[in-house]
């Protein structure tokens, strides 16, 4: 992967080029009831930037990383409906060029962010465990939890005190690199009432923890659930993967975060009452799909913690759209998807 930069104007991240690639090997075997897999990875990248210091001198620095990674996962087939597996392994991400260098406002969130040219890479070391359950087309269930280590993990630190502009003051956080644990469950269910109405349940819930400081770990998300319901109707000449969907999400405060350290308490928790539906009609050889979709229906006040603009203004309120999705193939054969 090449990359490359360049700016008119103000300031944020400087003129740079990146290269950067990697080669990786995967085994996998099978036998019985039985899945081994097993790969390994070494990464390479350079990074070179262009940008004028204090003293207004061009310079150009560069910096090189590399790592070696790799992970070893199994799969065990109780039968047909039940299956665990496990993997284990490590990971690697160099610092971005934004995580280095930048140094002003960003549009795009409304904040000043600050990087330092001195982080190195994160290294990840993390084991997953997850059974899934599958009894035909009636139910279906999957259970994960996981624990990463990650090394060097960088991360934005709000600074307390704004940065005052002539536009007015902006809240201001700088990358920073701590060692940080990161434990956590994902739950999914989706039991079919009737053979097209169906109910699906969604939960993540995560738990980090700063060990640099040994305090909770700063703008992580709070626990969510979803519940739907979802009515598919039967085809109808060319209208086909006709179907409606009403959904209720539940978002939790976040109240693990360390004291007296970010700009804003917490938002509280909320809910949001959503629908879809959707149709696919055939043009020919094509499905042209059409779609509608409302958000927050019940036009709740709310704010949501991993969104910066909450420090300014309230979340998205009630909100429509309408898709339309047109695939770039021509095939003969048409299938009937399965909508979850």
């Amino acid at each position: 992967m090449t990359q490359g930069n360049t700016y008119e104007g103000r300031f944020f991240i400087p003129n740079y080029r990146n290269y950067s690639g990697g080669i990786f090997w995967i085994e996998r075997w099978k036998k019985n009831k039985v899945e081994l897999e097993a790969g390994i990875r070494y990464d390479y990248k350079w990074l070179k930037v262009y940008m004028y210091d204090a003293s207004k001198i061009l310079i150009s620095p560069l910096q090189q990383f590399s790592n070696l990674s790799g992970s070893l996962g199994g799969i065990y087939h109780f039968d047909k409906r039940l299956s665990f597996n496990m993997n284990a392994g490590s990971a690697w991400r160099a610092p971005g060029v934004n995580e280095l260098y930048s140094n002003g406002l960003h549009h795009g969130a409304a904040a000043i962010e600050i990087g330092d040219k001195n982080l190195i890479p994160e290294k990840a070391y993390n084991i997953i465990a997850s059974a899934n359950y599958n009894y035909n087309k009636k139910f279906r269930a999957e259970i994960s939890v996981y624990y990463n280590f990650i090394k060097d993990f960088i991360y934005l630190q709000p600074t307390l005190v704004p940065t005052l502009t002539i536009r007015g003051a902006f809240p201001t956080f700088n990358y920073r690199q701590v060692d940080a644990s990161f434990k956590g469950i994902d739950l999914y269910a989706n039991y079919a009432i009737l053979s097209n109405l169906k109910f699906t349940s969604k939960a993540s819930i995560l738990r980090a923890f700063n060990k640099t400081i040994n305090d909770y770990l700063i703008l992580m998300p709070s626990d969510r659930y979803e519940n739907q319901l979802t009515y598919e109707f039967k085809d109808f000449k060319k209208i086909k993967n006709t179907y409606a969907s009403i959904s209720v999400l539940n978002v939790t405060k976040q109240w693990r975060v360390p004291d007296n350290n970010d700009f804003a308490v917490p938002p509280n928790g909320y809910m949001l009452l959503n629908f879809d539906a959707a149709f696919s009609i055939q043009v020919k050889r094509q499905l042209i799909e059409i779609g509608f979709g409302g958000n927050n229906l019940l036009n709740t006040v709310y704010r949501d913690y991993l969104n910066r603009f909450r420090y300014y203004c309230d979340g998205m309120g009630r909100n429509f759209s309408i898709r339309l999705k047109i695939p770039f193939n021509n095939s003969p054969k048409i299938s009937k998807s399965t909508n979850q």
